[in-house]
């Protein structure tokens, strides 16, 4: 019973979260969503993280590709750029080679100034900037999940239609407290309203009314969390126009992340027990593309090693979609990591 509830629940909680218990209560059963929740915190650590309707808030998404110098680290290159970047992910085997999935404030360049410094620095020895136009949530089938053994069965899926992160234009223009309530569920995947007025100090029925009526707008959706036995991160960058309907139908994929100069983004959670099939797998749906693609491999642990994700940077927002980038400090910043590394050498 818990595998076949199981996978249909945790579709429902990447469409609705853990936040409205009383929705997620309607939907799924009160008996159902309270037994299964507390069964998949205990036992496979579960964690939400909501995936925002970016152009609502004010911020732009951008995707680099760099080659790092090995010595720095993901903390480095988070702290580098003032804390805006939302996703980094290393290659194990070619380790200078980095992804930094990094949001900004909607028309601003300052972060590449931080670039350039960085690359005069000696931190960064090339890179190149995507701009993200569009980016699609695809909810891991768990119907192929093994809940007694912790993992995902090799095989396929019907074809999965995704959720489009910034598919709804929204009037809404959120205040701070909308954007630092989304902010700490980003931080902390198990947090709950109650604890969200803990931390801000706001009524929880304050809370709860900007969580309702604003919140639950912004997010499009949830990624989900689980942990899982030796998680490796696959990641692939291929043009757009060669994605076929063949990878939809894997089912450890995640999200598509597309760009303005048709290139793709295609993140996969796959695991040291199945990564070779899921390898082949993909492999075989991309074996017509004619131009150059790239994989990158990414495990989560050593943790923060060649995985690294944060929030939107919350603390920045000045209110009315306008946020805060401070090349100043991201320069120092810059200036500390060149002495540092100067040191070890």
């Amino acid at each position: 019973m818990k595998a076949f509830w199981g996978g249909q629940f945790l579709s429902y909680l990447v469409k609705l979260g853990d936040v409205d218990e009383e929705l997620l209560a309607l939907v799924a059963g009160k008996y159902i969503s309270e037994d299964l929740l507390k069964y998949l915190k205990y036992t496979y650590d579960l964690k939400l993280y909501p995936i925002i309707n970016r152009e609502v808030v004010g911020l732009s998404e951008v995707m680099i590709q760099a080659n790092v110098s090995q010595k720095v680290s993901l903390f480095d290159i988070y702290y580098a750029f003032n804390e805006y970047p939302i996703l980094i992910v290393r290659d194990v085997v070619e380790q200078r080679k980095a992804i930094i999935d990094m949001v900004v404030p909607r028309g601003s360049g300052e972060y590449i100034k931080s670039l350039e410094y960085g690359l005069k620095m000696g931190i960064f020895q090339s890179y190149n900037i995507y701009s993200v136009s569009d980016k699609v949530l695809y909810p891991p089938d768990f119907s192929m999940f093994d809940f007694e053994e912790n993992f995902f069965k090799v095989g396929t899926s019907d074809k999965r239609v995704g959720i489009k992160v910034n598919d709804t234009l929204l009037d809404i223009i959120p205040d701070i407290e909308d954007v630092t309530l989304i902010g700490l569920k980003q931080t902390k995947g198990k947090i709950t309203l109650k604890d969200m007025a803990e931390i801000t100090g706001l009524p929880f029925e304050e809370v709860r009314r900007h969580w309702q009526e604003h919140c639950s707008l912004i997010v499009s959706g949830y990624r989900i969390n689980l942990k899982l036995q030796d998680k490796i991160m696959v990641n692939l960058l291929i043009p757009e126009g060669e994605i076929s309907d063949e990878i939809t139908k894997i089912p450890i994929l995640t999200t598509a992340t597309f760009t303005r100069n048709g290139m793709v983004w295609l993140k996969f959670t796959a695991q040291a027990k199945n990564i070779y099939e899921y390898l082949n797998m993909i492999n075989k749906a991309i074996k017509d593309v004619d131009t150059e693609f790239e994989i990158y491999l990414s495990p989560t642990h050593p943790q923060y090693e060649y995985n690294f994700t944060a929030s939107i940077p919350y603390t920045r927002y000045l209110g009315n979609r306008k946020w805060r980038y401070d090349l100043e400090k991201s320069r120092a910043y810059l200036d500390s990591l060149h002495e540092k590394l100067a040191i070890r050498n």
